[in-house]
């Protein structure tokens, strides 16, 4: 009898600790706080603490207690909300996980919503649809927008710009390009750059610098492109290596990219100028087109 005493309160005592835990993670992972409520309540109980026990004890049991079965009543009804706190299949916590998910997010926000990832890999604003870091409607490019204007000469883009306006289906496009859903909401929410980005860019006759800068999340990239038409290796935001070739076709500047790993072709850029506006257009694969429309700032 002593020895059962002895082994009924040492299984109460890890119920407890366990219970502790459980709820610690619940209460990290869900708002439902009704819930957590009940639950609280039913591991205050005896048998409830004896239930989670076993549950975590039996052969071949997971690590994390399996609320549904073993504490349901007869009927199903008295523990409805238990169960589906149990079909989470919500994980035990880490250390702090809120601040580690939050800081995950917030570095893939900033890679998402980076102007920088392009084909141009920083001449042209995006390149997996992580909106800048981060899709475009089934539009084919229009030959009227490769001639960029009235001028046969080549624009200047020298100066400071801010996005005032996109085009496209920026959603369509960025999920071809394989952006996790989160990342394309975080885009959508930002409008996809508009009044959010800026782009300062010093051209010569040999190069273009471009340095982008976004507001929220703040980040500031840039990258220098040869425009003689001679491929060039550029390493993207990801990390992701690529063969880049940068030229003028009449007066757009057209910038092209492949895979150096499947040498693979990548998005198709380019920069022309319409009207007082600079564009940035961006053709994926499929033939997705997506734009950017920039205002000169003073």
């Amino acid at each position: 009898g002593s020895c059962q005493c002895g082994v009924d309160a040492e299984a109460a005592a890890a119920g407890d600790k366990l219970a502790e835990v459980r709820i610690e993670a619940l209460e990290l992972r869900t708002p439902a706080r009704d819930e957590l409520q009940e639950l609280r309540d039913l591991l205050n109980a005896d048998n409830g603490r004896a239930a989670l026990w076993r549950s975590c004890t039996a052969p071949g049991s997971r690590p994390r207690p399996a609320l549904s079965s073993p504490l349901a009543s007869p009927d199903g009804a008295e523990f409805s909300r238990i169960d589906r706190i149990e079909r989470l299949r919500l994980p035990l916590p880490r250390k702090n996980p809120r601040l580690s998910r939050r800081k995950t997010l917030g570095h893939k926000m900033r890679f998402f919503m980076s102007p920088t990832r392009g084909t141009e890999c920083e001449a042209t604003p995006d390149n997996t649809g992580d909106q800048g870091d981060s899709a475009s409607g089934d539009d084919s490019l229009d030959s009227t927008d490769c001639s960029c204007g009235t001028d046969s000469g080549r624009p200047d883009f020298s100066g400071t710009w801010h996005c005032s306006r996109v085009e496209g289906d920026w959603e369509a496009y960025m999920r071809e390009q394989g952006v996790a859903w989160a990342l394309r909401k975080a885009a959508a929410s930002l409008q996809y750059g508009v009044g959010h980005q800026w782009q300062e860019i010093e051209q010569s006759p040999q190069q273009i610098k471009v340095t982008n800068r976004l507001r929220a999340p703040p980040r500031e990239t840039r990258a220098v492109y040869s425009m003689d038409g001679e491929p060039e290796d550029i390493v993207e935001l990801d990390g992701k290596k690529c063969i880049s070739v940068t030229k003028w076709d009449d007066s757009c500047l057209l910038t092209t990219q492949k895979s150096k790993s499947s040498l693979r072709p990548m998005a198709v850029a380019r920069r022309f100028m319409r009207g007082e506006e600079m564009c940035t257009e961006r053709t994926s694969p499929s033939g997705i087109v997506v734009k950017r429309f920039y205002r000169r700032t003073e």
